[in-house]
């Protein structure tokens, strides 16, 4: 059984690896540095720090703390981390998702940004549209079609080729700078700031907004809560072994061992669906990649679950000194607390949310490797 689990294991992981000729690189330790006279094919990285200063032919797929694009990137982006800075030149499509997501090069069709801060600065350029969310957002680049927003404080001061169409913002504010080649439709509960010098080539549309009454359930709350708390708590006392060696392998290098862990997630949350199709096609069969695609959703629930108990680990273990004495039912309180508190703060906390996740897919990965690889090195 143990065989058969691993081949799959090792089925799920190399598959894609194949079919897209990737180069995988991780590191748990450092920085992953894709040097100037370098040129990769498909790259999927993973670390601390990221930097792209060489060529990238085909896709950029990366996960990280800082990730620095200052070399090309051939195709397209799909980049998630703490600041994301992209200088360089991207020929396709560029997909960031951080915390600070600055953009200053080049875009050869559309952009998609979340973060709590978004910048395009003055000498970006997007050749096609470009989907942007966050708290604060500044265009003063070229948008060459239609831009979206939302946000909560929005300034453009840029050259917009189409419209700019900006859903529930709570600030908007058009600089002097700023030229509209269409319409610029949005909804707020307060007018815009439109600069006398901003030029505006369509019709200007606004929806006066209210702010919704919040409801407050507090039955279906506690419900919630406490049927996530049993869930929890059967889960880490029923497999008590297995719950702590997820939670050492999340911790065990401190912040570098959890950014791997981030990075390995991440990569086997995107390749893991093409590896299924790639066994489904092959002459393997599709019995095959059902089986694989039972385990990947298998290991999404439980990497949903454990991600709940990273997070009170971790929490516990920043403020209480004693660690001998940690409680898995406090680390499962202190988690299911702090993921209600995320979820109720928009984009922020959601992406604060999905990190953990990702921890958790990759100390599950890494938790099963050794189990069903037991010959395998283990980290010191």
């Amino acid at each position: 059984m143990r065989k058969i689990l691993a081949m799959l294991g090792l089925a799920l992981v190399l598959a894609p690896a194949i079919s897209l000729a990737a180069d995988f690189r991780v590191s748990e330790s450092g920085a992953v540095t894709i040097e100037k006279n370098d040129s990769l094919g498909n790259a999927y990285l993973a670390g601390n720090t990221i930097n792209i200063d060489g060529a990238i032919n085909n896709d950029l797929v990366a996960a990280g703390s800082a990730i620095n694009i200052d070399g090309t990137v051939n195709q397209s982006t799909l980049i998630a981390g703490n600041t994301i800075n992209q200088s360089g030149a991207v020929s396709q499509n560029a997909r960031y998702a951080g915390n600070n997501v600055t953009i200053s090069g080049q875009v050869g069709q559309d952009l998609v940004a979340a973060g709590r801060t978004v910048n395009v600065r003055r000498d970006a350029a997007v050749a096609g549209d470009a989907m942007i969310a966050g708290n604060a957002i500044s265009i003063d680049g070229r948008i060459g079609n239609t831009l979206y927003l939302s946000g909560e404080n929005v300034r453009i001061d840029g050259r917009i080729g189409g419209d700019v169409v900006a859903k529930s913002v709570g600030r908007l504010e058009i600089g002097p700078d700023a030229q509209i080649g269409g319409n610029l439709r949005y909804s707020s509960e307060q007018e815009a700031v439109i600069a006398g010098a901003a030029e505006i080539g369509g019709e200007i549309e606004f929806d006066r907004i209210s702010q919704p009454a919040k409801q407050f359930a507090p039955v279906a709350t506690a419900t919630n809560l406490l049927s996530s708390f049993l869930l929890l708590i059967a889960l880490v006392y029923l497999l008590p072994r297995f719950s702590r060696n997820v939670r050492e392998n999340a911790y065990r290098n401190k912040a570098n061992s959890f950014l791997a862990n981030l990075g390995t997630g991440f990569i086997l949350l995107l390749l893991s669906p093409l590896a299924i199709i790639t066994l489904a096609i092959s002459v393997i069969g599709a019995r095959l990649a059902l089986l694989v695609g039972v385990i990947y959703l298998l290991l999404l629930v439980l990497a949903a679950s454990y991600s709940v108990i990273l997070a009170g680990d971790l929490i516990i273990r920043t403020f209480v000194r004693d660690q001998h004495n940690k409680k898995p039912w406090l680390i499962t309180v202190t988690g299911l607390l702090a993921a209600f508190v995320a979820s109720l703060i928009p984009l922020v906390g959601w992406l604060a949310i999905f990190v953990f996740f990702l921890a958790a897919l990759g100390a599950l990965t890494k938790t099963f490797k050794n189990i069903f690889l037991p010959d395998a090195k283990r980290p010191e």
